[in-house]
């Protein structure tokens, strides 16, 4: 959900939303950082860096042996333990209401209320459920290209540093997703559904805010490279160049996703994570 600002450079026009599943779990996402949408909120309570609930986990290999994902990347949003089963989620109804309750940093006129204490109400039904991981593996997701992942590998901050693994930039550096010379900066296969929008996370300069950013910028299935701008979000927001499109020197990125949707309306990001993680055995 889109982290959409007030005129008049006034902050975030959400204060919180607070979403029951058509199970009955409750979800709250709140306004976090420079981050472009709104982020599921974790016992703390605090605002995850994702809008994605991650109902079951695997790793690719198929191992075991390590540690869950959610005791290895604490910025994610996993479902309470235990995971899902692969038969519950193949038994989960595909179609279900969804309740909407935003709360606003505005007074509405026309009604003596607070907003951030009296919501305003929309439901929304979903057409399918989540897949399997077994379906998942099947779909299969875009990539990243061998010669980008090369390129990224190679500018990014060594291990042992304080912002290891990821890419710290320059002043006025482009958001580019193409490898070397102007090539692909993403592939698509037989079967695969071709991304549509591609993300960018970070966070801003170490000597400015050091607040979390994201940004976004929408491609035609027939992409297969693209420039993401840099788009402040408020009149604090420090991690773009003079404003903008470019990056602010400092500023760094520490992922990026590839989104796509199916004629279902379900969503699939391969996310590419710029930052270590401590995974053993």
């Amino acid at each position: 959900m889109r982290n959409r600002q007030r005129p008049g450079n006034q902050g975030p026009l959400f204060n919180r939303v607070v979403v029951t599943t058509p199970t009955g779990s409750v979800l709250t996402l709140q306004p976090s950082g420079n981050s472009s949408f709104l982020g599921l909120v974790k016992p703390g309570p605090v605002v995850s860096g994702t809008s994605f609930v991650r109902l079951r986990s695997e790793y690719v290999d198929g191992n075991t042996s390590r540690p869950h994902p959610r005791d290895v990347d604490p910025t994610l949003f996993f479902v309470a333990d235990p995971d899902r089963t692969e038969a519950s989620l193949a038994s989960a109804k595909s179609q279900g209401s969804w309740r909407f309750e935003y709360y606003l940093n505005v007074n509405d006129p026309a009604t003596p209320q607070d907003d951030t204490l009296v919501p305003e109400v929309q439901y929304y039904k979903n057409r399918a459920r989540a897949l399997t991981i077994a379906e998942l593996r099947t779909q299969g997701l875009a990539q990243l290209t061998p010669a980008l992942i090369a390129e990224i590998r190679s500018g990014t901050e060594p291990a042992g540093v304080q912002d290891a693994g990821q890419i710290v930039f320059v002043a006025g550096d482009p958001g580019d997703i193409s490898s070397e010379g102007g090539g692909n900066g993403w592939s698509v296969g037989t079967g695969q559904l071709p991304p549509t929008q591609i993300t960018m996370f970070g966070r801003s300069p170490r000597t400015g805010s050091n607040a979390n950013f994201t940004d976004s910028v929408e491609v035609r299935s027939t992409a297969r490279q693209a420039v993401v701008p840099c788009s402040q979000q408020s009149v604090t927001d420090d991690h773009c160049f003079n404003g903008g499109p470019t990056f602010a020197a400092g500023s760094r990125l520490s992922g990026l996703h590839l989104s796509a949707r199916d004629v279902a309306g379900r969503e699939y990001a391969n996310f590419y994570a710029l930052y270590q993680l401590n995974i053993v055995p």
